[in-house]
Parts: C-alpha cells; sequence; structure tokens
C-alpha cells in the first residue's frame, strides 16, 4: 500500500464507492485496471529497463493513465508505443525536476 493508505483497511479499497449521482457513469478505477490490465503489463515490461522507473512509486495507477491517454484502440501497436513515449517523456520530466525525490502524498490533503 502507499504510504498515505497506510491506516486504511485493505478490504475498504476492494469495492469501490457508488456513483455520485444516477448521471455518474464514469466506471470505477478497479475496473478500469481490470479491463487494462494486460495494456498496463505492457508498459510496465517496457519501462523497467528504465533506470527513472520504481515499481513502488509508478504504480498500476500511474500507468493506466498513459494507456488511457494514449488508447486510439485497445490493440493497437502504435498506441501502446505512444503510451510508452509518453510514460517515459514524464519520468525524464520527473527526474529533471526533482519531483520523485520525496513523497508528496504522506497524507491526503482532506486529512
Amino acid at each position: 500500500l502507499r504510504p498515505w493508505l497506510k491506516d486504511v483497511d485493505p478490504k475498504a479499497l476492494l469495492n469501490p464507492i457508488p456513483p455520485v449521482c444516477p448521471e455518474d457513469d464514469r466506471p470505477a478505477i478497479t475496473d478500469l485496471l481490470d479491463t487494462h490490465r494486460a495494456r498496463i503489463q505492457k508498459v510496465r515490461t517496457a519501462l523497467q529497463k528504465d533506470k527513472l522507473f520504481h515499481k513502488d512509486k509508478h504504480d498500476d495507477l500511474w500507468i493506466l493513465r498513459f494507456c488511457l491517454s494514449h488508447a486510439k484502440s485497445k490493440k493497437s501497436d502504435s498506441s501502446m508505443k505512444h503510451a510508452i513515449k509518453a510514460a517515459k517523456t514524464t519520468l525524464a520530466f520527473r527526474d529533471k525536476y526533482r519531483l520523485d525525490d520525496c513523497d508528496w502524498r504522506q497524507t491526503p490533503p482532506h486529512l
């Protein structure tokens, strides 16, 4: 678990909260992670070779953002290449500006 989730009961993370209103048709994060599991794994495999990639900081949710942002087609090799390139560019940016030197989210802002 992430440091900011250390006091959260893991069972609470299994079931996402219900939609906020009847019009809220956004999928739950857990469903998105399940749906895109294969793509996430492919991006992770490509990133593991990058010295800037750290599996505890750059988790499935972090990778999912790139998969969704570059999802022209779920099976498209081109979209996978774009997702990997964007993730590597982000890693370089975060390294240049030292954004991964510390954990910026030790405590959720609402607590």
